[in-house]
């Protein structure tokens, strides 16, 4: 019979978000995103720090190229603090937001100013260009996923339509597995949803089920599987306090059955769990990039 753990994470109720960063390259998407992240900064009254991280440009290495890199930094790093002046200026308004301009990795500078500033919540798309130019190709957002110890909105694909209703998300769906960390998932997801007002949907993907087979066999292991879930999911909706929340059950590939079931049910944002692993590797992605980069919605990853 199915368990239902009680060490669940630290994740029992959904911290205040205060502090929210924003890794800026000055792209079309990051411009896309600009009015999403302001709009969540005034619904949850957060402080936004905007970032830039400066990468050495290509080749930079050698005794001469460093030593004139070396000499042109200041007004590289001066010329980009007036860039990222100016997007704040025509992004966030009279909005108060904090500007930060780093030297070196993308992704290693938003993990550490993430920790360093007690980030509650980092937001960033993942497609764009400059130092953020690998974001589909998944080093850098496969870094922010594995390292940051605060949830991570992500959206692979243009924010342009949701700007409008990111203050008051409409309809949230949350993926979980069958495993101790989805009690607390839930109970994120049920006071995110709260502070928005909006509708809540719990899913569960069965990875192991072909929905399209009509084997008998198969459909036989299919019915078993698809009861063992549901009376898995029934008994963690009730620990975590919404039995009658709207439970969904799916078969098949996660990360495609997810941005099916997303573009199904019209969700304006997808709540996920980042995988963990009990050996030095720590935190784990998982599926969070394919999730990421096939959902049509923005991603929480919790």
């Amino acid at each position: 019979m199915f368990k239902v753990y009680s060490n669940v994470l630290a994740l029992v109720e959904m911290p205040s978000i205060k502090r929210i960063l924003f890794p800026v390259d000055f792209s079309e998407r990051c411009a896309q995103t600009a009015p999403v992240v302001a709009a969540w900064a005034r619904h949850f009254q957060a402080k936004v720090t905007l970032l830039h991280a400066l990468e050495l440009p290509p080749g930079v290495g050698d005794d001469f190229s460093g030593a004139l890199y070396t000499t042109l930094e200041p007004e590289i790093h001066k010329a980009a603090e007036e860039r990222l002046a100016a997007f704040a200026g025509q992004h966030f308004g009279s909005d108060p937001v904090t500007r930060v301009v780093e030297a070196g990795g993308a992704g290693e500078q938003v993990v550490e100013r993430a920790r360093k500033d007690h980030t509650s919540l980092i937001m960033m798309p993942t497609h764009g260009h400059g130092a953020f130019r690998r974001f589909l190709t998944g080093s850098v957002t496969a870094k922010v996923l594995h390292d940051a110890h605060c949830p991570v909105w992500t959206a692979a694909h243009s924010v342009s339509g949701h700007s409008r209703r990111a203050a008051k998300l409409q309809s949230i769906l949350c993926a979980v597995d069958l495993d101790s960390s989805a009690v607390a998932l839930i109970r994120w997801a049920a006071r995110l949803a709260k502070k928005h007002e909006a509708a809540l949907k719990v899913i569960h993907v069965m990875p192991a089920v072909d929905e399209t087979s009509r084997n008998r066999g198969e459909r036989a292991v299919r019915q078993f599987w698809s009861t063992r879930a549901s009376a898995g999911m029934t008994a963690i909706l009730k620990q975590a306090g919404r039995p009658k929340t709207e439970l969904m059950l799916h078969g098949g590939d996660i990360a495609t059955t997810l941005a099916a079931a997303v573009a199904q049910q019209k969700a304006d944002l997808l709540l996920i769990g980042r995988g963990h692993i009990k050996k030095n590797l720590g935190r784990l992605r998982t599926h969070s990039m394919s999730i990421v980069c096939k959902s049509p919605c923005p991603v929480l990853s919790v």
